[in-house]
């Protein structure tokens, strides 16, 4: 699919990057000098003296140790946290003054999935990679960082504040091959679905999902022919990352123009495209739902940051600041099948 939005927010987490915005290294020295001596208030505050120093601003503190006494080599190896290890966490997120930010706990369903220490800035806030390093499956770890290692100089109404240290609680709950990805991914589909109240709803290759909302009456295309979509992207909770509207840059889309994508089936889109495709007639609307490895997965150049709390992502995203997607991200789509062969080429 195209990129339509007015502009690609890129945010990073980590202080090679606050070069970037506005503040001048001074300020920052003096904003990271500031965040740190607020930590160590609040560790003497609240009579923490285990806290492990990584870096001037950046804190962790192990709560639990799963036991690993009796287990062999090959045992602790398989329990060790790795390099991009696909993680399911638990986790809270607070400022200092114990304000909730953000959470997912076990009384909000299943764990969210985390990809581990990938790269610089592939969560946000970044500290969270502190606490998958050096860990095991089933430990239980704070991490007390300064701004430039959490939300940086965003701002997000009530709930974040520019250069606020924030402490992260984090379970590691376990590791998540392909298998058991698709298996939470299908269970938050089913939710959703729930959530809409569809009832009519066909289960297509790969675990993909089709509500048709309107019956078509033309044909069913076939692999190589070119068709015609109007469509509108957007993530499980609600966010749009992509459509089919050409942006004219301007505050409003009262100036925006409808214009369908024109592509060959089979190629040029993602696998859930053309699963869904094959089974529309020509003038059918529908919504498709997407497990990741039907969609862009964890790589590529549709995929940025993972933010925590996931309502950040879904603000910056509904502000126009944000198009890029999390890694392994269910993807839902409304499709408008406006043409095929000879008429979709027209309206090119």
């Amino acid at each position: 699919m195209r990129k339509t939005k007015r502009s690609l927010f890129l945010l990073s987490l980590i202080s090679l990057v606050w070069a970037c915005n506005t503040n001048t290294t001074s300020e920052y020295e003096d904003t990271l000098n500031s965040n740190d001596e607020a930590i160590k208030e609040y560790f003497s505050a609240q009579s923490i003296e285990n806290a492990e120093p990584i870096t001037l601003g950046l804190y962790k503190r192990v709560v639990y140790a799963a036991p690993t006494e009796g287990l062999s080599t090959e045992e602790k190896e398989k329990l060790k946290v790795n390099l991009n290890d696909r993680i399911a966490v638990y986790y809270t997120i607070k400022d200092l003054n114990g304000r909730i930010i953000g959470s997912h706990n076990a009384s909000d369903g299943s764990p969210v999935v985390l990809r581990s220490n990938t790269s610089p800035g592939s969560v946000v806030p970044a500290c969270i990679d502190n606490a998958f390093s050096g860990q095991n499956i089933g430990d239980s770890v704070v991490v007390y960082s300064a701004a430039a290692y959490a939300y940086n100089t965003i701002e997000w109404e009530n709930n974040i504040i520019s250069n606020m240290p924030v402490i992260t609680e984090v379970k590691i709950v376990s590791k998540v091959d392909d298998s058991e990805l698709l298996k939470l991914e299908d269970t938050a589909i089913k939710q959703y679905i729930q959530t809409k109240g569809w009832t009519d709803v066909e289960n297509l290759m790969g675990g993909v999902r089709k509500i048709t909302l309107k019956e078509g009456t033309g044909e069913i295309p076939k692999k190589g022919e070119t068709v015609a979509f109007e469509y509108r992207g957007t993530l499980l909770g609600g966010a749009e990352f992509d459509s089919s509207l050409d942006d004219k840059g301007t505050e409003s889309k009262e100036d925006d123009v409808q214009k369908p994508i024109v592509f060959k089936l089979g190629s040029g889109v993602i696998q859930g495209w053309n699963i869904a495709i094959e089974t529309m007639h020509v003038g059918e609307e529908a919504v498709i739902i997407i497990p990741s490895s039907k969609a862009y997965g964890a790589s590529g150049n549709r995929i940025g940051a993972t933010f925590l709390p996931a309502g950040l992502r879904d603000y910056l995203m509904n502000k126009g600041e944000l198009n890029t997607l999390p890694a392994d991200a269910v993807l839902v789509f409304e499709l408008k099948f406006k043409a095929s062969r000879e008429d979709a080429l027209l309206l090119q």
